[in-house]
């Protein structure tokens, strides 16, 4: 029969270490996080509770009954008892794992002793029950950190943390486990059965064993808040579209900051390669209708230059080495690329992997296509980003284009991958006065014009302009723009041509249209222009 073994951990921290930090929640956060799969490397977690001497998964936990344990078990690798003593972490090199600073196990223990919460941990052949050690140092009561562990006492095939004896406060946050960790509240077989969970929209592709980033939803979202994660745990709520689960890496100890700018790029590299149209969808229409939106999905197509970067580069030896993010490669970026590659088999046909060289950027170039096809597919055919300036809006209208407005920090995104802009048409506006021949004019209208050429005789001017009729500015469409009563026609060369007046203003008389042809004759005397005289 193996000895049965009794010993003291003595750790280097005291019962206050991170105190302001450690309450309830990080307890029953922390604790299940040591049993989630990717960190016991097993197959399985569960939380279980006994009520009246049984115990009963939580889905099945009765209000009405008190509760005698909370366990919280894995059926994973187990861990060594040594690792209650020292401040590292086994799981720090794992990209896949939640804990990565060797503090959770010491960190609940003496935050429990604080709350007065009777806990205890066993894997393997061991259990270790927390206790505080009074001891004075410097003159100061501190209390350290200790555990008792009895080995060979036990075999147990799971790691297990038990809660003895829990109180209301704590039966109740651990119940609302499945609203932050997701392994706990995502839904089965598309059904939800708890009340907090999540439906998985997307999972970006990953290589090797990376953590994949993931698009979640919130079911049902009474709040207008979803949340955000990191490898699985909730790190905050936020008022943003959808809920993500990332892979980030270098958290806060305390699991409870996420550096934003890190959070934003990662972010918009999974949105921009999601292949779920419906959150495209969604996210192009709020862009659309909170065109001033700084929710963190807009904010991830435009992401602060100088922010720590993730992993989201790839290396590009076209660039000898130069390190790009993937939505600074533009389209003809793409184009390029092609006719670089053709060029290069052409010498080379067997030597370059070409998929590890163009793959990258052909990607990038299919993923905002995805986005385009969208945007066109919600807007038209014919739609385009509207401009700040309203003419380029009417002239881009007038040939055909729908301009729709979009958030500022979609725009650039959309642009690269093909979606114009109203700005582009614009100039492509062609807008002629629409001259009307001499002879179709009436009597009243010749009559007129001889009144002004007398005037300007009397006025003694050097030069009498010849006065042309046109009936209005029309664009090549046909289609007649906003004019003034009347314009002064400048050479290539700036020297006046001939003065024009509006029919509609020459048919008002003589004392209408005079104030506009003196306007128009001193243009045409000066040979200065609206701006400059």
């Amino acid at each position: 029969m193996t000895e049965i073994k009794t010993y003291r951990i003595e750790t280097s921290l005291t019962t206050d270490y991170r105190k302001e930090r450690w309450g309830l929640e990080r307890i029953v956060l922390d604790g299940i996080s040591n049993h989630l799969p990717a960190d016991s490397k097993g197959t399985t977690v569960s939380v279980k509770f006994k009520q009246d001497g049984a115990y009963v998964d939580m889905k099945q936990y009765d209000s009405t009954k008190s509760v005698e344990e909370i366990v919280f078990e894995d059926n994973g690798a187990g861990y060594d008892a040594g690792l209650l003593s020292v401040l590292f972490s086994t799981k720090r090199a794992d990209a896949l794992s939640v804990g990565q600073f060797g503090e959770g196990l010491k960190l609940i223990a003496a935050a429990a002793l604080r709350e007065n919460i009777d806990m205890e941990y066993r894997s393997h052949n061991w259990v270790a029950k927390p206790l505080a050690k009074r001891e004075t140092i410097g003159g100061r009561q501190v209390q350290r950190l200790c555990f008792d562990v009895t080995e060979n006492g036990y075999d147990v095939k799971e790691s297990q943390t038990i809660f003895r004896n829990p109180s209301a406060k704590f039966v109740q946050e651990v119940l609302t486990l499945p609203e932050k960790v997701l392994v706990l509240g995502e839904e089965v077989n598309h059904t939800p059965t708890l009340p907090h969970q999540y439906r998985v929209l997307y999972v970006e592709p990953q290589e090797g064993n990376a953590y994949p980033s993931r698009i979640i939803e919130k079911i049902p979202d009474e709040t207008g808040h979803q949340n955000l994660f990191v490898k699985g745990v909730r790190m905050s709520r936020q008022g943003i579209l959808f809920s993500y689960d990332l892979g980030l890496e270098d958290i806060t100890p305390d699991r409870i900051y996420a550096d934003r700018d890190k959070v934003v790029v990662e972010m918009g590299a999974l949105i921009k390669s999601c292949t779920n149209e419906a959150v495209i969808e969604a996210i192009l229409k709020h862009a659309h209708e909170v065109t001033t939106s700084d929710h963190d999905e807009m904010r991830a197509f435009n992401p602060p230059r100088n922010s720590p970067q993730s992993s989201r580069f790839f290396y590009d030896p076209l660039w000898h080495g130069v390190q790009r993010q993937p939505n600074e490669f533009l389209a003809n970026d793409i184009v390029m690329l092609s006719k670089v590659e053709v060029d290069i088999k052409r010498f080379y046909p067997q030597d370059i992997d070409f998929s590890s060289i163009f793959g990258p950027a052909k990607a990038v170039s299919d993923q905002g296509a995805r986005w385009a096809a969208v945007f066109k597919r919600m807007f038209g055919d014919n739609a385009v980003i509207a401009s700040d300036n309203t003419n380029h809006n009417e002239d881009a209208s007038l040939m055909g284009y729908v301009p729709v407005k979009m958030n500022v920090n979609v725009v650039q995104y959309l642009r690269e991958h093909g979606i114009g802009k109203a700005d582009d048409y614009a100039t492509a506006v062609k807008q002629d006065y629409r001259w009307v021949e001499s002879g179709t004019l009436t009597e009243e209208e010749h009559g007129t014009l001889s009144e002004l050429k007398q005037l300007t005789t009397m006025l003694g001017c050097a030069k009498i302009p010849e006065v042309r009729v046109y009936e209005g500015l029309f664009t090549n469409q046909g289609v007649e723009q906003k004019s003034a009563m009347g314009v002064t026609i400048f050479s290539f060369m700036k020297a006046p041509q001939y003065v024009g007046l509006k029919r509609s203003h020459l048919q008002k008389g003589l004392e209408k249209v005079l104030p506009t042809y003196l306007h128009e004759l001193g243009h045409f005397t000066t040979r200065a222009q609206d701006h400059s005289r």
